[in-house]
Parts: structure tokens; sequence; C-alpha cells
């Protein structure tokens, strides 16, 4: 069985009806790097959403 992976965006799924889609307070990221969680990972991902959310 063959499954097809489909990436969606917070507007696809809920469109605008989210308080932060509706003021664009939404951060994006690459799934495939917030897929693990080891240490090196985690510590990636803490600098990266550090950065995004001080912009």
């Amino acid at each position: 069985m063959k499954v097809k992976l489909r990436h969606h965006t917070l507007k696809q799924i809920y469109g605008n009806n989210i308080p932060a889609v509706k003021d664009g307070h939404v951060i994006k990221v690459q799934a495939e790097t917030y897929w693990y969680n080891d240490p090196y990972t985690l510590e990636y991902m803490r600098k990266d959403l550090k950065e995004k959310l001080l912009k």
C-alpha cells in the first residue's frame, strides 16, 4: 500500500479562523528538520525557534 504524504499549511487546514493566522503570527519551519528528537536536533530547534521568535 502506498501512502501519499501531503504538506499542508495551517491556512489550508484551518483557513483564516485562527487568530494567529489572521494576524500573520505564524512561524514556518521545515518539517523534516523538526522530525527528530535527539540532543543535537533539539539544540538546533531551540536556536532556530529563538531566532524566529525574536524577529
